[in-house]
């Protein structure tokens, strides 16, 4: 892509007369024998690959998605992802995107590449994450927010691509899947930064330079937000009391839970699983 038809795509999200649509929209394990294809589909689609790998099968070519990849699929591309292996499957972040109402789809699209791919994503996990939340609530300005979330989404992409050019080494995804499995494994174990850095047999400080290049952010923040996704997880899926919940992640109490998780996602766990359900 280049800059101008990045800023074309920016522009065309941005404006108040574009009709935005997020039909399909989760953040999931997929099962065992996940495999999804399709001839095409009329929205763009976007895969963000958490944990493990999957292949993607697009016309005659195939391509690997390990950990930290995005793939953002144009309309109309015909596709087929699938684990690459059974006993390990995929957690991924994923949307569906209309841009544009019934008379608009005759626009030419000012991307022409069916696809695009960022093999190391994880600086926009915490914007996808926050899209997914947004998506799950009906408060007030919502549909302003989701369309300022989008540009904030696309151009912090389109920023990635334009910083990769230039050699500016991050952690290795071998390492990012191992600190996210070291997370899921043990949320309930409040891990530090330096833990972080030993497991990635790294020197504290150099660790913390290349983990803010990979994530965006500090390990701290990012230990942070790991615990509460897994908590927002369990909201969704559980009826778990949100006390024992807390008092499961060492919590003080359930206004400290409370409170940290409002930082984060915008809404107190309860009205969280309200939405959710």
């Amino acid at each position: 892509m280049t800059r101008k038809q990045r800023r074309s795509w920016l522009d065309r999200l941005r404006a108040p007369d574009t009709p935005i649509g997020v039909p399909l929209y989760a953040h999931h394990t997929v099962s065992p024998d996940w495999d999804s294809k399709r001839p095409g589909i009329p929205e763009h689609l976007v895969y963000l690959v958490v944990q493990h790998a999957c292949e993607a099968n697009l016309g005659d070519r195939s391509v690997r998605l390990d950990a930290g990849s995005l793939m953002w699929l144009r309309p109309g591309v015909p596709f087929r992802f699938r684990l690459l292996q059974a006993s390990r499957p995929i957690e991924l972040c994923r949307f569906r995107l209309v841009v544009g109402g019934a008379a608009q789809k005759t626009a030419a699209m000012p991307i022409e590449e069916p696809y695009t791919i960022w093999r190391k994503a994880w600086e926009v996990r915490p914007l996808f994450e926050t899209l997914l939340t947004e998506l799950h609530t009906r408060r007030a300005y919502r549909d302003e927010r989701l369309r300022a979330l989008l540009v904030l989404f696309f151009s912090t992409l389109f920023r990635m691509s334009e910083e990769q050019q230039v050699e500016r080494p991050g952690l290795r995804g071998s390492i990012c899947e191992r600190l996210q499995q070291m997370v899921a494994f043990n949320p309930q174990r409040r891990l530090t930064p330096a833990e972080l850095a030993a497991a990635s047999g790294l020197s504290p400080d150099y660790f913390t330079r290349l983990f803010r290049r990979t994530y965006g952010m500090a390990p701290r923040r990012w230990l942070v937000r790991e615990r509460l996704r897994w908590a927002a997880q369990r909201l969704a899926e559980s009826s778990m009391p949100i006390g024992s919940l807390a008092a499961q992640l060492g919590y003080p109490d359930i206004f400290s839970f409370s409170r940290q998780f409002k930082q984060v996602y915008g809404i107190s766990p309860k009205a969280y699983r309200r939405q959710d359900r």
